[in-house]
């Protein structure tokens, strides 16, 4: 697979309707597709993680989620159209669109009670919603991995949509090509927590993470401005 990196990867500053019909859209044509909300974890490995880079799906579409990243994607892309998606509103505006088809929606994450919290928060508030959403948790230990390995490819999802734990996720099935591979995907980092109303003290931690991300991010920003300075043209 081709090296995927921050000048070749496929960013767009797409709004939330925009994301929202092209799943509506992908889904009624049975185009697979792959979004990926950026903020400073998942853009810092996009930058320094080789092996991320080397997972990642192709023709993964990039959509920054907070107002650092989209500024400074926009600023190295050199485009005027900088605008970021709230990953929560996204991700609700696009199952309400597709809420009247009997999509088959695959939700991963951390734990049972933000499945459970998710999917009861969606069907509650999408009344009369045919979406048949089934939930994993906590897929990465040891304990019950392969049955729940084995559980995904059974459900034959529609859309995974991952909200933990992103980056083990995708280089997951990067070595196992087979799981989910007719299924579209939708990385998201906080969103689903948001909707599913759950933070814990891992959110502390989660925050402070991305702080020290967000350093090492601007200072390579900082840096390929320098470059663009010194060789006097601009970045393609």
């Amino acid at each position: 697979m081709k090296k995927t990196n921050f000048w070749s990867a496929d960013i767009r500053f797409l709004s939330e309707e925009e994301i929202s019909e092209k799943v509506f859209k992908n889904l009624l044509t049975k185009e697979k597709f792959s979004i990926l909300f950026l903020e400073p974890n998942t853009m810092y490995h996009l930058l320094f993680d080789r092996e991320f880079q080397n997972a990642l799906l192709p023709h993964t579409i990039f959509v920054p989620s907070s107002k650092f990243i989209a500024s400074l994607v926009g600023n190295l892309k050199e485009s005027n159209n900088v605008t970021y998606v709230k990953e929560s509103s996204a991700i609700f505006r696009s199952l309400r669109h597709i809420s009247d088809y009997h999509y088959r929606i695959l939700l991963i994450d951390s734990s049972d009670k933000i499945v459970s919290r998710f999917k009861k928060n969606i069907n509650s508030s999408i009344r009369g919603s045919s979406l048949n959403i089934i939930g994993i948790h906590n897929i990465y230990t040891k304990k019950h991995k392969n049955q729940k390995i084995e559980t995904i490819r059974k459900i034959e999802p529609d859309i995974a949509i991952v909200g933990d734990n992103v980056i083990k996720f995708i280089k997951l099935i990067h070595k196992d090509r087979e799981l989910l591979k007719n299924s579209s995907l939708i990385f998201s980092n906080s969103g689903v927590k948001i909707i599913a109303g759950s933070f814990g003290i891992k959110t502390i931690f989660s925050k402070a993470k991305r702080f020290l991300e967000s350093v090492m991010i601007f200072l390579w920003f900082l840096k390929e401005r320098i470059l663009i300075t010194l060789r006097g043209k601009k970045w393609k």
